[in-house]
């Protein structure tokens, strides 16, 4: 479902059934909140890495502001433009020079 999202918006929305239950937001694309069975809330983009669709989960409705959330999707956007998948940013495996999760860690230098 779309909408303009505000905060009447989501807090009247409510889970729909089965699959994934989102509500769209009508000014910023790929922007939304997930609805889970439960009545919880969290703040989700949408955006495509290496040939699939992903889902990025920015914070939980509540915790987090509308406007708080609009600006972090604006960050995961900037990241997925530059080549960059948002799901291995914090990872300690990442390599951000080259833009890919790497096998493994930096190696130490051996001891002389």
């Amino acid at each position: 479902m779309k909408a303009r999202l505000n905060k009447r918006a989501i807090d009247e929305a409510t889970y729909q059934g089965p699959g994934g239950c989102y509500l769209w937001d009508t000014e910023l694309a790929a922007f939304g909140v997930r609805i889970y069975p439960t009545g919880r809330k969290a703040f989700v983009v949408s955006y495509w890495s290496r040939g699939r669709r992903r889902f990025h989960t920015l914070g939980q409705y509540g915790r987090m502001t509308l406007p708080q959330a609009r600006e972090a999707a604006l960050e995961v956007f900037l990241r997925v433009r530059r080549g960059e998948d948002p799901r291995f940013r914090f990872s300690p495996t990442w390599d951000a020079s080259r833009a890919t999760r790497t096998s493994f860690p930096a190696a130490s230098p051996a001891p002389t």
